[in-house]
């Protein structure tokens, strides 16, 4: 569990996080701002790259030095990359340093679809080149926690397509803090999302994922219905999944009661994220 508890962070006598306060286990949770908004600053401050007030913990152990990135992986944009390097160089820096065979470094290159071009000069690639490497940097370790930022910028709808499924199945096993203002690509990761709104935290569960919202002739009816059949995304909302959908209406039509409409819940993210931006 990575516990972060009452983060402070001031910068030239100007506050940036002000008592930020999450958890993360395993999963996927989006940072959410517009760009300028702190984003980077926070996983900066997480990964110890820069020195904030308040608690840092990774089961149970208190961190303020650099022995975190034992357990926690943050290498920022591939602005630190050095151009004259190739990707493999690096890839190979890194298995050395946490003795990590050259299997395994085959298998992250072909996770990340990188191994056509890692033995090129990394001032060759593009936008989406880096951001792959990137990626393939940060998982290599495979340590319990990883930090990305603006992981999907830049790629090709094809490249995000397969990233969004690399980082759902690393998501099985890791804790992933993932920042973005592309609601769209967040929508398809996850539910979890921390807003950063004048340096605080503020969480908030979107459901949009596969999710869908029904309004009844009887909601009270309904909601007792299927909360006893666990087909309730929440406890006291007709809010379910899709792929329940064809067994949540044959459970409806059986107690005669009428569904008037269904709503799908896609956009209630960036009807959220409006309302508190502009």
């Amino acid at each position: 569990m990575l516990e972060i508890r009452n983060l402070n962070f001031n910068y030239e006598n100007k506050k940036v996080l002000t008592n930020v306060s999450f958890n993360l286990d395993k999963g996927i949770k989006a940072l959410v701002a517009p760009n300028g908004a702190g984003k980077t600053t926070l996983l900066n401050c997480i990964s110890q790259k820069l020195s904030a007030k308040g608690n840092i913990m990774i089961d149970g152990k208190d961190f303020n030095n650099r022995e975190i990135l034992k357990h926690l992986t943050f290498l920022g944009d591939h602005t630190i990359l050095d151009r004259e390097m190739t990707l493999y160089d690096y890839l190979n820096y890194i298995a050395k340093i946490y003795g990590i065979s050259k299997n395994k470094i085959k298998e992250i290159m072909d996770l990340t679809d990188v191994s056509h071009f890692c033995n090129d000069k990394i001032k060759t690639y593009s936008l989406g080149m880096k951001n792959r490497s990137m990626i393939a940097l940060s998982i290599l370790p495979d340590t319990k926690f990883v930090l990305l930022d603006e992981p999907l910028s830049g790629l090709d709808p094809g490249s995000v397509k397969k990233m969004k499924s690399l980082l759902l199945k690393l998501a099985e096993t890791k804790g992933i803090i993932l920042s973005s203002h592309i609601l769209d690509d967040v929508n398809d990761l996850t539910e979890d999302i921390l807003f950063l709104k004048d340096g605080e935290i503020i969480e908030y569960h979107s459901y949009a994922l596969d999710s869908l919202k029904l309004i009844t002739d009887n909601d009270l009816k309904a909601i007792d219905l299927l909360k006893s059949k666990d087909l309730l995304k929440i406890g006291n909302e007709l809010i379910i999944s899709n792929k329940n959908l064809n067994d949540v209406l044959g459970i409806l039509v059986e107690n005669n009661i009428e569904i008037s409409s269904i709503l799908n819940l896609r956009d209630s993210l960036k009807n959220e994220y409006f309302e508190m931006f502009t």
